[in-house]
């Protein structure tokens, strides 16, 4: 089993085509803008703790960034440092020094300890496209070993495919192609070093280099030209049990442009042509669709409550029409009466209710009564 401690440059940017290291390339010695760290003071400008733990386990001293990672985390820690407010656009050499304070203090472990500088592109995830929060990166670090191994400087990159992925004989996506990881190491003896990486063009070149001695080149491979987000200096551990103490004594960026966030967000004033600035929110067309949508909703309303009301109106007229022929054919057609002079029993239609009528039985004439028994009371 092997334990690591590892100081690491790691660049997350998207890297197209290998390209195998040759001789030492002819570098740039002028850039247009320069950064370089301070924390005399007790803090960095445009640095700022970032990552878990951050707090406590980043201070900045007189001689350096310090990063102190216990052995308590209970779990591969995913990176604590520090982060830059500002991105790198076009070349940069960026170049940080470290010493190795404490290498490791674990149990058996195989996981790395990795402490890295970091640097994210200006990236806006395409939809229906899955992504990784480290797909094509690059770092460069120094390794040591709890084990027969000996300590070493490594130069990776990792790159990333959005090709259609194959599937299995199941249906299943296989992710097993999607991700290829090279390394380059090259043997490291001293505690105390430097880390640099430089982009020419779409070119990435990784040197270490160990106390303050020259500078040699490990790998050099194509990368791509898109704009850096920002920079990260962090430290992470394999497993819990696993410590790293290491302080970082300089650290500087050259730069076509530095590009300075406008917001805590870390947008960018300047984006380069290739990327596409995200569109601002655009509220009018949700505006409009919501009030059409409202005018809708209340015409429907209107109509089905005028629906609703011509409905009951008519059911009502239904009604009183319907009670009116029932009252009509409980009306009687003949009425009963009896004769006033003979008390003859007598019957006739209703209609001659109130007029004279000759009594059949005595011949007498009489006036009918304007209401009288009907048959139905009879």
């Amino acid at each position: 089993m092997r334990v690591f401690a590892i100081l690491a440059i790691c660049l997350v940017l998207p890297m197209p085509v290998v390209a195998q290291p040759a001789e030492k390339p002819s570098l740039r010695e002028k850039y247009p803008e320069e950064y370089r760290a301070s924390w005399k003071d007790g803090k960095a400008t445009d640095l700022s703790p970032f990552g878990p733990d951050a707090a406590e386990c980043v201070t900045f001293e007189a001689d350096g960034l310090r990063i102190k990672l216990p052995t308590t985390y209970p779990r591969q820690r995913p990176g604590t440092g520090v982060i830059t407010d500002f991105g790198v656009q076009g070349d940069f050499e960026i170049t940080l020094g470290f010493e190795l304070l404490e290498e490791f203090k674990t149990r058996a472990t195989g996981n790395p300890t990795l402490l890295k500088l970091v640097v994210a592109p200006v990236f806006t995830p395409k939809p229906d496209v899955w992504q990784r929060t480290n797909q094509n990166r690059a770092w460069l670090a120094r390794e040591t070993t709890s084990g027969k191994k000996d300590a070493q400087f490594v130069a990776v990159l990792t790159r990333w495919s959005n090709e259609p992925l194959p599937k299995d004989k199941f249906g299943n996506e296989d992710f097993s192609g999607i991700e290829k990881e090279i390394k380059h190491p090259a043997p490291a003896a001293s505690k105390k070093g430097r880390l640099r990486l430089v982009r020419q063009g779409p070119e990435l070149l990784f040197f270490a280099g160990e106390d303050d001695g020259d500078f040699t080149l490990l790998a050099r491979e194509e990368f791509g030209a898109k704009d850096l987000k920002d920079v990260r200096i962090l430290a992470s551990t394999g497993w819990m049990g696993t410590a790293l103490e290491v302080r970082v004594t300089d650290f500087s960026i050259r730069a076509d442009k530095l590009l300075k966030s406008t917001t805590s967000g870390g947008g960018f004033a300047d984006v380069a042509p290739d990327e596409e600035p995200p569109r601002p929110f655009n509220w009018r067309l949700p505006a409009l669709a919501g009030a059409v949508a409202l005018a809708l909703t209340l015409w429907v309303v209107i109509v089905v409550r005028k629906r609703r009301a011509a409905s009951r109106a008519a059911d009502e007229e239904t009604k009183e029409t319907s009670e009116i022929d029932k009252e009509e054919s409980r009306t009687p057609s003949t009425i009963l009466f009896n004769c006033p002079n003979c008390d003859k029993r007598l019957r006739v239609k209703a209609q001659h209710a109130g007029k004279k009528l000759k009594c059949p039985d005595c011949g007498k004439i009489s006036a009918l009564p304007e209401s009288a028994k009907t048959e139905e009371n009879a």
